[in-house]
This record gives C-alpha cells, sequence and structure tokens, in this order.
C-alpha cells in the first residue's frame, strides 16, 4: 500500500537525480549558437546572405528569438489549468501514469537533445516548460491515485540514454 507507493517514489527521484547528474554541466557546453550549422546544401546560401543581407539576417534572427520566448510564454499556459484543476480536485480522475510517463519522456530527450547540440535556449525552452509541467501532472497522477507502475521509471531511463548516447547517434 502506502509504504510501496513511498518506496517507488524514492526509487524514481533517486533514479531523476542521477540521471540529472549525467547532463553535461553548462562549463562543459559547446558554446550557444542562434541557428543551426550551416551544412553543405546551405553553405552557399549563408555565404550569399552576408554578403549583402547582414542587416536582414540579424533582424531575422531577433524575430525567430522573440517568437522563441513567446512560444515559451504560450507553452507555460497548456497545461497549467490541468494542474490547478487536479490540486483543487485532489483527485486525477481520467489520467494516466503512462501517458505522462510517456510525454515527460519525449520531452526530456528533446531538450537534452538541442542542450547536447549547443542550440539557443529560445528553440526549445518551450519545451522544457512543457516537460516541467507533465512531470508535476505525472505526481499528481501518481499519488492521487496512489499507484507508481514500472512504466513511471521511463522518464528516468530516457534522460540517462539521451545524455550518454554519443551525440552522432541523436542525429
Amino acid at each position: 500500500g502506502w509504504l510501496r507507493w513511498r518506496c517507488c517514489v524514492y526509487m524514481l527521484a533517486t533514479l531523476l537525480a542521477a540521471s540529472a547528474a549525467l547532463v553535461p554541466s553548462a562549463r562543459s557546453l559547446p558554446p550557444l549558437r542562434t541557428s543551426a550549422p550551416a551544412t553543405v546544401s546551405n553553405r552557399a546560401s549563408v555565404h550569399t546572405l552576408r554578403g549583402g543581407a547582414a542587416a536582414g539576417e540579424a533582424s531575422a534572427s531577433v524575430l525567430a528569438s522573440a517568437l522563441g520566448w513567446g512560444l515559451t510564454a504560450g507553452a507555460m499556459a497548456i497545461y497549467t489549468p490541468m494542474i490547478a484543476t487536479t490540486l483543487a480536485k485532489k483527485n486525477a480522475d481520467g489520467m494516466s501514469v503512462s501517458t505522462w510517463s510517456l510525454n515527460l519522456s519525449g520531452f526530456l530527450i528533446f531538450v537534452v537533445y538541442h542542450i547536447r547540440n549547443g542550440y539557443s535556449l529560445s528553440t526549445f525552452l518551450d519545451f522544457a516548460a512543457l516537460g516541467l509541467q507533465s512531470a508535476v501532472l505525472l505526481a499528481l497522477t501518481a499519488r492521487y491515485q496512489r499507484a507508481l507502475p514500472p512504466i513511471a521509471l521511463l522518464p528516468a531511463a530516457s534522460l540517462a540514454a539521451a545524455s550518454l548516447l554519443p551525440t552522432a547517434f541523436l542525429g
């Protein structure tokens, strides 16, 4: 019953903490880029743009960054009503630990990929916000349903795998 649930939560917290320790620290990350690296197919167009449209490229970069931050603000509102309702009603009827485990796993992999490849924070912070909200909903669902099936450990395994796999394998 209750003791088993507490043990599962402790195991999940331990795995998440251990997995988080595997993610490289900010000091060991490469410098952030504002755009994806030039590939063979777009090097010529980048070279052409630098020749005469530097101001247009800079304004496009500012616009893209602003859009990214705007998406992050919007992402913060996606699951917040569900969190508030779940807390107010103190039940998670209609929610599934499996759903939130899979959801969180996907967001973690996406965020780790972007961190490991040095992308600008504005390009993935919205997914980090969604991942955080998914983690809260996963915890609330497990708590109010008093169940923590093994799939609840999938986010920790996903974080570990995304952190340890060679960057070339991730794309």
